[in-house]
């Protein structure tokens, strides 16, 4: 197993969410569920940068998915504002190589910027979640949940993430999402190739930031199914150490 990281935490699979955290995203979250909401400058979210985490539950947050960049600036704020008001500490959701990259070297992470420097300015701690291929990285006829063809591809994208978002203050970082399953790695789950996947994200993750978090992929629970579309955690977990994924991430997801 890998050495724990000096900051110890726990984390969630990628569908363990609390009920009420999922529901309370849905509708917005009324911002009466903690109190007063913190006062809000025009133009942004959470003018008392942190005033509602101040006694932030350690392990609690939200896992958003990839809906926050398409909200408007005022259900963003709202949102993380919500958030905010919980108590919770984290936010994790999607930032999609397949939408930021959509062409070899063009870029677009102006909506991603939204997210990240709302969440910060409310004291939320962002989990990035690194996810999904774009057409022109994996194979013809594939969907964006289909892995690269070359890992190092995606291993580049994780590293200009990572320089951009740094500075900003995340550093924690989870890579893909429920690799077990054939719904998000086609045409079926290969605990091996993941390894390879993970590795190079932890390599270029580390090279630039090397006290940041990396946490392997939240499995879903899952039997092992005879036709292989779905491989079961524990099953996932082993085949990925023997393919060498020990020492490519600080947490276990």
């Amino acid at each position: 197993m890998p050495e724990p990281t000096d900051r110890p935490r726990r984390w969630l699979g990628a569908t363990d969410i609390i009920v009420v955290s999922v529901v309370a995203l849905a509708v917005g979250i009324p911002m009466l569920l903690a109190g007063d909401a913190p006062d809000r400058e025009q133009g942004g979210p959470c003018a008392r940068p942190g005033s509602a985490v101040v006694d932030a539950i350690d392990d609690a947050g939200f896992a958003a998915g990839a809906g926050l960049p398409g909200r408007s600036d005022p259900e963003l704020a709202r949102d993380l504002e919500g958030m905010a008001a919980t108590r919770a500490r984290y936010l994790r959701f999607d930032l999609p190589w397949s939408s930021v990259e959509p062409e070899p070297g063009r870029y677009r992470w102006d909506q991603l910027d939204r997210v990240v420097d709302g969440a910060r300015a409310c004291g939320l701690e962002v989990v990035g979640l690194l996810t999904y291929s774009p057409e022109w990285a994996r194979a013809a006829g594939t969907s964006e949940h289909a892995p690269p063809l070359d890992p190092d591809d995606f291993g580049a994208f994780v590293s200009r993430a990572v320089r951009r978002y740094a500075p900003r203050g995340v550093d924690v970082w989870e890579i893909w999402n429920e690799p077990n399953l054939d719904l998000f790695w086609e045409p079926a789950p290969d605990p091996a190739a993941y390894a390879e996947l993970l590795a190079a994200a932890f390599d270029a993750v580390k090279a630039v930031d090397r006290d940041a978090t990396v946490i392997s992929a939240g499995l879903a629970p899952a039997a092992d199914e005879p036709d292989g579309s779905r491989v079961s955690p524990v099953t996932f977990l082993e085949e990925a150490y023997a393919a060498g994924a020990g020492g490519h991430f600080d947490a276990l997801g």
